[in-house]
């Protein structure tokens, strides 16, 4: 019996591995946060220049959303900071910040969002609850970091 169990896409095993940590953490997500997390996680964990930018800069410099690319960069500040808060915490010690600064910023983001009523095509109940899941969501992520399997081990060191 092989200790590698691999899921046929990777949106699958980002699920299956979702699924892990919210056992582990013992935090339940909603079916669009889920599918949202999976859907970033899979986007941005490839990135190799993730928070290359002060992420306090971006979040300043489109927080009155008044286009398409500020909304999108509000986004992208949101997504990365859950990430790096979540996934790899050990950069915020690196970029000498503390271990709030990505939740800040990130909630920050997702907060806004919320709230931008000039883009319709936005789930503003989707950034609401992940403003308000933040904390949760950062405790899932680490849970999956932190799982006993090979997989997880590998991906995350």
């Amino acid at each position: 019996m092989s200790i590698f169990q691999f899921e046929p896409t990777d949106i699958a095993e980002w699920r299956k591995l979702l699924l892990e940590g919210q056992d582990k953490a013992g935090f339940q997500l909603t079916e669009v946060v889920e599918n949202y997390l999976v859907i970033t996680l899979n986007a941005h964990v490839t990135h190799t220049q993730l928070a290359s930018a002060v992420m306090a800069v971006d979040l300043l410099k489109n927080i009155h959303i008044k286009s398409v690319t500020n909304a999108h960069a509000l986004r992208s500040v949101g997504d990365q900071c859950l990430i790096l808060a979540g996934l790899f915490p050990e950069r915020a010690k690196r970029k000498n910040v503390s271990a709030e600064y990505f939740r800040n910023l990130g909630e920050n983001a997702y907060y806004v969002l919320s709230f931008a009523n000039t883009f319709p095509k936005y789930d503003h109940s989707l950034f609401y609850q992940l403003f308000e899941n933040f904390s949760d969501l950062i405790r899932i992520l680490k849970s999956m970091r932190l799982g006993s399997t090979a997989f997880t081990t590998t991906l995350f060191n």
